[in-house]
C-alpha cells in the first residue's frame, strides 16, 4: 500500500466536470466549451458517473480509465486527477480499499499539478481509514480535508438568502443573471463541501459513541443544508442521524431516516445505494419488532437487484424475511412477495434456459429456498 504525505493544495479547481462519487453528491462545476479531446474525457466521466449511479461498477470502472487514459494521452493534470479519484470512489465500493489508496495517490499529484483541490480525496481516504479501523488516521486525514480549499471553481464568497433551489429573479437578466448563478453554483459548492467535513467528523464519532460530538457536528451540517441545494447531501445527512439513533437504540426512529435517505437517493438518482439503505431499513424495523415495514423495504431491494439483473441477490434478500403475523399488512406484503418470488423464478428459468447445451440431457438447476437468516445491524 503506497503511503505518502501530500503538500497543502491553496487554488480552487480551475473550470471542468468534477463528479464526485463518494457516498455523497458533492460539487459540480458547469462545463464549459471545451477542445474535443477534453471533450472526449468529458463524455467518458459523464457515461461512468451515470453507470455507477445506476450501480454498474463494472461499466463505470472501464469508462473512468478510459478517461484517465485520454487525460494521460493529453497530458492534462486536472482530468486525469479528478478521473483516478472517481476510479478510486468505485474502487472503495467495491470494497477494493488498496488499489482505491492508489489511485487516491495518484489523484493528489495530479490535482497538485493542476492547482487543484484535493480536498476530497482526503475525506474518501479517511472513509476507509474508518472503515479499516485506523481511527488516528481517520481523524487527521478529516483535518486535512477541513484544511483544503473547496472543489469550487469560484472564489466569490458573497452572502446568499432564501431557497437555494430556486432561482432568482435576477438570475434571469442577461449577463448579470449569469454572474449571479456562477456566485450561487459557487457558494453552494463550498457550503456542501463544509457540510461533507462535518459529516465526516459526526460518522467518526458516532462510531465511536461520542454521541454529543457526533449530534453537534451533524447539526453544523444540517446548517449548511439548508443552503445547499442537493438531494444527495440531504441522504448523507439522514444517514448519519440514523447512525446517532442507532447508537442509541433508537430502531423506530433509526429506520424513518433510513427511508428518508433512500428517498433522498432516489430523487437525487443515486440509485446504486438504495438497496443497501432498505436492507438497514429492514434490520432496525425487525429490531423493533416490525417484521410488515421489514418485509416491505426487503421486498423494494430484491426487486432493485432483480431489475440489475443479478437474480441470485435478489432471491437471497427475498428470503431473508422474516415471517409476518396475521395483519392485512402483511398479507399484502405476501401477496407483492409472491409477485416478486415468481418474476424471480421466471428470470432464472430464462437464464437457465440460455445457459443448457441443446445436447444436454440434464434437468436444468433452479434457484434453491433457503432458510431465513435474521438480519442484523452493524
Amino acid at each position: 500500500m503506497i503511503r505518502r504525505k501530500s503538500r497543502k493544495l491553496g487554488a480552487a479547481c480551475r473550470r471542468g466536470v468534477i463528479v464526485l462519487l463518494a457516498l455523497s453528491g458533492g460539487c459540480r462545476s458547469s462545463a464549459p466549451v471545451e477542445a474535443p479531446a477534453i471533450a472526449k474525457v468529458v463524455r467518458y466521466s459523464e457515461s461512468a458517473a451515470e453507470d455507477f449511479a445506476e450501480g454498474d461498477t463494472q461499466a463505470a470502472m472501464d469508462a473512468f480509465r478510459k478517461a484517465i487514459h485520454r487525460s494521460w494521452a493529453t497530458d492534462d493534470p486536472y482530468h486525469a486527477g479528478t478521473n483516478a479519484y472517481n476510479l478510486a470512489a468505485v474502487l472503495y465500493y467495491r470494497g477494493d480499499h488498496a488499489e482505491a489508496l492508489d489511485w487516491l495517490v495518484e489523484a493528489r499529484v495530479e490535482l497538485a499539478r493542476a492547482g487543484a483541490s484535493a480536498g476530497n480525496t482526503y475525506l474518501l481516504e479517511s472513509k476507509i481509514a474508518q472503515k479499516e479501523g485506523r481511527l488516528d488516521d481517520a481523524r487527521r486525514l478529516i483535518s486535512m480535508a477541513a484544511c483544503a480549499p473547496a472543489p469550487c471553481d469560484a472564489n466569490d464568497d458573497g452572502p446568499r438568502r432564501g431557497d437555494p433551489c430556486r432561482e432568482s429573479r435576477l438570475a434571469r437578466v442577461p449577463c448579470l443573471g449569469q454572474k449571479l448563478k456562477n456566485k450561487e453554483a459557487a457558494q453552494q459548492c463550498r457550503d456542501d463541501y463544509r457540510a461533507q467535513v462535518h459529516l465526516a467528523r459526526a460518522r467518526l464519532a458516532a462510531d465511536q459513541f461520542d454521541l454529543s460530538l457526533a449530534s453537534k457536528q451533524l447539526a453544523s451540517a444540517r446548517e449548511l443544508a439548508e443552503e445547499v441545494c442537493s438531494d444527495d447531501l440531504r441522504a448523507e445527512i439522514q444517514h448519519a442521524d440514523a447512525m446517532i439513533d442507532l447508537a442509541q437504540g433508537q430502531y423506530v426512529r433509526t429506520a424513518e431516516h433510513l427511508d428518508r435517505e433512500a428517498m433522498f437517493l432516489r430523487q437525487a438518482g443515486n440509485y446504486r445505494k438504495i438497496p443497501a439503505v432498505l436492507r438497514l431499513a429492514a434490520a432496525a424495523y425487525e429490531q423493533a419488532g416490525r417484521f410488515d415495514l421489514a418485509a416491505d423495504r426487503l421486498c423494494r431491494a430484491a426487486r432493485i437487484w432483480l431489475a440489475r439483473g443479478e437474480v441470485e441477490k435478489s432471491w437471497e434478500i427475498l428470503q431473508s424475511a422474516l415471517v409476518c403475523n396475521e395483519s392485512e399488512a402483511c398479507q399484502i406484503t405476501s401477496i407483492r412477495f409472491a409477485l416478486t418470488a415468481r418474476e424471480i423464478e421466471a428470470a432464472a428459468t430464462h437464464e437457465d434456459d440460455r445457459d443448457v447445451d441443446p445436447t444436454d440431457s440434464t434437468e436444468p438447476q433452479t434457484l434453491e429456498l433457503q432458510s431465513p437468516d435474521e438480519a442484523m445491524l452493524p
